[in-house]
């Protein structure tokens, strides 16, 4: 087969999941009175991870193409092979004092290391509606781009890399409220992770893209909810749940020089590893001042003074968010269910938007009614992102279900989801680019390329028991 006069693309992805568990436990005889008990558990557990990706490529220079070759192609083959066991005991002490205490090994194969996680938690039953807590632990995790990619270069031997691993110290409590009628929840945490990072590495034969040890990355932030009943009644009962955290993330040590998605005055993300700032956050060369100095009602690339360097211009991660679930009880046969889900904080490049001012097909460096201030960022669009590196906080009505008992034996539902969105964001959805894209060698793009926003849905359900 040939294909000559246009460009084409084809692709094949999969992916497999296995995991192998096992696991016994053992309760031991009880202290006198019964007032302490004892609980052993022994598992074993066998995760296996595997991509298989190919892309096939040609663009049309004047040559052709048969397949399979002479086509340009590119693969990404990924396999993570993991073995654990761990060995838990749990001892309880009149009902009041519970201690949890684990070790866990995981071996992973592919990078030829093993490494042991030790945990502990405590819990005391101050009160018969109070419960205080407080755990430490660690866990270790195969990064989630592919091992084939991961490499170091520099004199002297290479550096280890070894799986990310995380330490996570969090206290908290739990308080039935109003007779037990409210329960109240809170809970504190400090997460440090010692991970690999993308970094530019020098070769031969240029700048090369790989992975690196060393970087530690701090989460700090608190979580809290609340929920209970506003009604009561034999026929109508109205439960309510309202959840909120916040969390402050850092870089807190990156063994290198701040580095770019891609080099300044052509990126596309803007974003930027610096220790002491947020990972992956977004820079912008902000404008210090413009002016129509011709009074044409255009501004023109002349007339807009930049700034010498990058400045920090937000973070692509929320800070803050809420979850308020409200659910309606009728007369025993009809439930009626709503999701609010709000985040804030958060700042997201509108990649679209810029790329249009970029190839002057925007309004903003056409029209002269609209807003200098406007202009002045679109003409700046080679050198900066300023106006297009936007507050992405949003609200959303994340679900709405009627739900109604037909008989006790049969229920239809009906379920919308992602129903409607309150945000000054200017892009299709702020919620776009809340995952990034991954490319190997770079940190995570957060970036609103255009595209397609979070499909509103609904669906009918009809569930039968027999």
């Amino acid at each position: 087969m040939s294909q000559q006069g246009h460009d084409w693309y084809d692709s094949h992805r999969q992916v497999r999941h296995n995991t192998t568990a096992l696991s016994a436990s053992l309760v031991g005889p009880t202290g006198p009175g019964g007032g302490l008990r004892f609980e052993t558990t022994l598992g074993l557990e066998r995760r296996t991870y595997r991509l298989d990706q190919i892309e096939r490529f040609w663009i049309d220079t004047g040559t052709f193409c048969v397949l399979p070759n002479p086509c340009q192609a590119q693969g990404v083959v990924m396999r993570q092979r993991t073995s654990s066991a761990y060995l838990t005991e749990q001892v309880a002490l009149r009902d009041k004092l519970f201690i949890t205490a684990a070790l866990r090994r995981d071996r992973f194969k592919e990078f030829r290391w093993t490494s042991w996680q030790p945990s502990v938690a405590v819990a005391w039953q101050a009160r018969s509606r109070l419960r205080l807590r407080a755990a430490y632990g660690s866990v270790g995790a195969p990064p989630d781009y592919p091992v084939l990619a991961f490499f170091t270069y520099g004199p002297g031997p290479a550096a280890p890399l070894r799986p990310d691993r995380t330490r996570s110290l969090e206290v908290g409590g739990d308080a039935g409220l109003l007779g037990g009628k409210w329960n109240g929840r809170v809970t504190f945490y400090d997460m440090h992770s010692n991970v690999t990072y993308p970094a530019p590495l020098p070769s031969p034969s240029g700048v090369l893209h790989g992975y690196v040890p060393g970087a530690e990355i701090s989460n700090r932030g608190v979580e809290a909810t609340l929920a209970g009943a506003l009604l009561d009644r034999p026929t109508l009962r109205w439960d309510v749940r309202l959840s909120v955290w916040g969390n402050r993330n850092r870089l807190i040590r990156l063994p290198s020089a701040p580095f770019f998605v891609t080099p300044p005055g052509i990126s596309e993300s803007w974003q930027q590893l610096r220790a002491g700032y947020p990972t992956a956050g977004y820079w912008n060369i902000p404008i210090q001042s413009f002016a129509d100095a011709n009074g044409d009602g255009i501004i023109e690339a002349s007339e807009v003074v930049m700034g010498a360097s990058y400045v920090p211009a937000g973070t692509p991660y929320p800070t803050q968010g809420l979850a308020l679930t409200s659910k309606l009880h009728v007369a025993q046969r009809w439930r009626l269910s709503t999701t609010l889900d709000y985040r804030a904080g958060q700042t997201l490049f509108n990649e679209a938007g810029w790329v249009r001012c970029l190839f002057a097909t925007c309004r903003e460096r056409n029209d002269p009614a609209t807003p200098l201030s406007a202009q002045a960022a679109a003409i700046a669009t080679w050198a900066s992102a300023s106006n297009y590196i936007e507050d992405a906080d949003y609200l959303k009505i994340r679900e709405v279900a009627v739900a109604f008992d037909v008989s006790p034996a049969a229920t239809i539902t009906l379920t919308g989801r992602n129903l409607f969105t309150w945000t000054g964001y200017s892009g299709g959805d702020p919620e776009t680019g809340s995952y990034g894209i991954l490319v190997p060698g770079q940190p995570r793009i957060f970036q609103d390329d255009g595209s397609v926003p979070l499909l509103r849905s609904w669906t009918l359900r009809v569930q039968l028991a027999y």
